[in-house]
């Protein structure tokens, strides 16, 4: 069904890597393109996170109507779209408040749209390894959101971030063309009770809203470490060492997530993600305790090696399960996939989303947040081993 392996292998990291790095030039909060969201932050943001949600639900009868490969170049070239509407609107047309709207809704139907066709190709073509495949998937997208402050201080350095914004999207238009090239277009199963966007939330009534609960979780965990922790670094101490802090978080997730490729081949990896969870609430309990900046930037280190891994096997849970109810027949795979990958990472990008709003509403840090964040963790480790627990054997 899906030849050519290496090259569209390469071509799904990379894609995922530079598409996770546009969304961390717009989140990071002291670049130049954030600047360009300070006279209406809250609208533009609410915009872009709407958009990118709606269109993620609609994933699967978009992809089934057009085609994976062409939902995933139309997600790319909408996001090189969006840059480009982004730039006419800090360069061109300044005072022309719709110019932007149509940046945040053009890169919001491209955010999660291209992530969830990345999930579900990389699902696809590493059947015999997909939880080593959605590890590294995740882990050259937390790559390009350690790049993109580097890349925009860089920019800002050389006085090129124009130029730099424009490199950029002559590479997305580049991934575009190639994933018309390289890629292959897999089948649908015939059925059409299979068809209905909403066949997996019957088969699994409650056990797949506890899978979008859990990642919704996690993702609030996440976020406050990577939007609550450099802000609160930033406010507090200063500009630079938040810097350090949060790449120090993405920097420490990386190799986590390096290191979990070996644990989950030796351990169960239900039980890693457990020791996760234990070094994420240890972290926000520290974070939340301390004060000095080697102290902070140690929390940070650690709660980046314990969200290593966490996202990936909820995801490689979850398609475990679905192989039970498609083993018979191969051709229910896709639909299937499609439709929980969709709804995953919608809870996940809502929970992130949630936090970037509310970080920008405030404007004000503390060490709340911290405490909050260990409940979030609790949650999903709760969650998470009542499924484990319960997951159905395959007959």
């Amino acid at each position: 069904m899906l030849r050519r392996n290496v090259p569209m292998t390469v071509f799904l990291f990379l894609i995922m890597t530079l598409h996770t790095a546009t969304l961390g030039c717009f989140q990071w909060p002291h670049s130049f393109l954030s600047k360009e969201l300070t006279s209406h932050p809250l609208l533009y943001k609410c915009i872009f996170y709407a958009t990118a949600l709606t269109v993620s639900m609609f994933h699967q009868p978009i992809s089934r109507r057009i085609g994976l490969k062409m939902e995933l170049a139309a997600g790319v070239i909408s996001s090189a779209l969006g840059m480009l509407f982004f730039i006419a609107h800090a360069t061109i047309l300044p005072a022309t408040s719709w110019v932007m709207i149509l940046s945040m809704i053009l890169m919001g139907m491209s955010m999660l749209s291209v992530i969830n066709c990345l999930l579900t190709y990389v699902i696809l073509v590493f059947s015999n390894k997909t939880l080593l495949g959605l590890i590294t998937l995740f882990a050259f997208g937390n790559a390009g959101l350690m790049l993109a402050p580097q890349l925009l201080r860089l920019g800002g350095m050389l006085h090129l971030t124009i130029e730099l914004i424009f490199c950029i999207t002559t590479f997305l238009l580049m991934y575009g063309a190639g994933i018309l090239i390289l890629f292959d277009e897999p089948s649908y199963a015939q059925d059409p009770s299979l068809q209905v966007n909403t066949y997996l939330r019957k088969e699994m009534p409650l056990r797949f809203p506890l899978y979008m609960l859990s990642v919704a979780f996690y993702g609030l965990a996440e976020s406050t470490f990577s939007l609550w922790g450099e802000g609160l670094v930033s406010h507090t101490i200063s500009l630079y060492l938040s810097r350090i802090s949060a790449s120090s978080f993405w920097l420490s997730l990386i190799v986590g997530q390096i290191l979990m490729l070996i644990l989950v081949q030796r351990f169960d990896p239900r039980r890693v993600i457990l020791i996760n969870c234990i070094l994420i609430l240890a972290a926000l309990l520290w974070l939340g305790n301390v004060y000095s900046t080697p102290y902070i930037v140690l929390g940070m280190v650690v709660g980046g090696l314990g969200c290593a891994g966490i996202l990936g096997v909820t995801f490689f849970s979850l398609t475990r399960e679905v192989f039970f109810f498609s083993y018979s027949n191969r051709d229910r795979y896709l639909t299937l996939i499609e439709n929980g990958v969709s709804w995953l990472m919608t809870s996940y990008m809502f929970a992130v989303g949630l936090t970037d709003i509310v970080t920008d509403w405030l404007d004000q840090y503390s060490r709340l947040p911290f405490l909050i964040g260990t409940l979030y963790i609790a949650c999903y480790a709760v969650i998470i081993f009542y499924l484990n627990r319960t997951r159905p054997q395959e007959s």
